[in-house]
């Protein structure tokens, strides 16, 4: 306390509707009385006096829990929240219905449910959306619950990520070569970041001597949101390796022949980092290994993996 007040995080002035009324262990608004005088919002927001009588607006869009973000998963759960209590009969999908989506995704496999309570309604698929990367969802014609007031139209864009990392692979004749215009193999990689190539051709590249690989793609931090954690890296590349995280070399032996290097850096739970991951194979037996260790997280290495720890954007 101080003699300004006592101070509250956003989530404790926010959610005033959740269970005792308690948010990150305290009761924000003990003895307010959001009957009568105060009208609490939906989840998102901050309460309201009643008597400002506000017209009906969406007040965010939550993917996943994110509020107001625009890049979101396949299978993340879209909310809405609305500033006052919305007539639920007007929540309607459909290629004619106050709610769509463009691209359409059939009606079979949108379900809709509406809280009246924290005034947020949900919108769930039974199966992930499709591979287009772009979406307008957009909203017309929605009444307030008192029918007093009409949504004005309203339309959020997102963008879908899929998972995997971006691969693409090139000849390369010097010892650092980390881009080339002539791509011999491009596709995407789901699995373990440990690949023994042997003697064989590289990652689809047709070449097993003077031939660069890249994998490309975003990594959301596990952990809690905004705390900060040891991440050690390992790489054991036969031959040259690089990493780079925000474009910033972690690794950077790419002109190296056959190595296993280690480093510890910080990165923030929550925080979405792009990754890039660099290999060359001069001559002989190829091998690239990538693994990381996640203080509180993880009690030894593990490898990373394509499908589960990173994702991509569609072109």
């Amino acid at each position: 306390a101080s003699s300004t007040g006592e101070g509250h995080t956003t989530a404790q002035l926010q959610k005033t509707l959740v269970e005792n009324g308690t948010v990150d262990g305290q009761q924000t608004y003990t003895g307010w009385d959001f009957v009568n005088v105060w009208d609490a919002g939906s989840a998102c927001e901050y309460p309201r006096l009643r008597w400002q009588n506000e017209p009906l607006q969406v007040s965010c869009v939550s993917h996943g829990g994110s509020a107001n973000s625009t890049s979101v998963g396949r299978t993340q759960d879209i909310q809405i929240g609305f500033n006052r209590p919305v007539d639920n009969t007007t929540l309607t999908y459909g290629p004619s219905g106050n709610i769509q989506l463009n691209p359409y995704i059939v009606s079979d496999n949108i379900s809709l449910s509406y809280d009246n309570n924290t005034q947020m309604l949900t919108i769930q698929r039974s199966f992930p959306i499709d591979n287009n990367s772009s979406y307008n969802l957009s909203f017309q014609n929605i009444k307030s619950a008192d029918q007093q007031s009409t949504l004005v139209p309203y339309a959020h864009s997102f963008t879908v990520h899929q998972p995997g990392l971006v691969y693409e692979t090139w000849h390369c004749p010097s010892s650092t070569c980390t881009s080339s215009a002539n791509i011999l193999s491009s596709g995407i990689f789901n699995g373990d970041l440990d690949i023994d190539y042997g003697g064989g051709p590289v990652q689809g590249s047709g070449l097993s001597d003077y031939v660069a690989v890249k994998f490309s793609g975003y990594l959301t931090m596990p952990g809690t949101p905004g705390d900060s954690y040891s991440v050690s890296f390992y790489n054991s590349d036969d031959d040259g390796t690089l990493l780079k995280i925000d474009d910033k070399p972690y690794v950077d032996k790419l002109g190296a022949l056959v190595n296993t290097t280690t480093v510890t850096r910080t990165l923030i739970g929550g925080q979405t980092y792009f990754f890039e991951r660099f290999f060359r194979e001069h001559t002989g037996g190829a091998r690239l290994i990538q693994k990381w260790k996640i203080s509180g997280i993880h009690d030894d290495y593990v490898f990373m993996n394509g499908q589960n720890d990173f994702f991509h954007y569609s072109n």
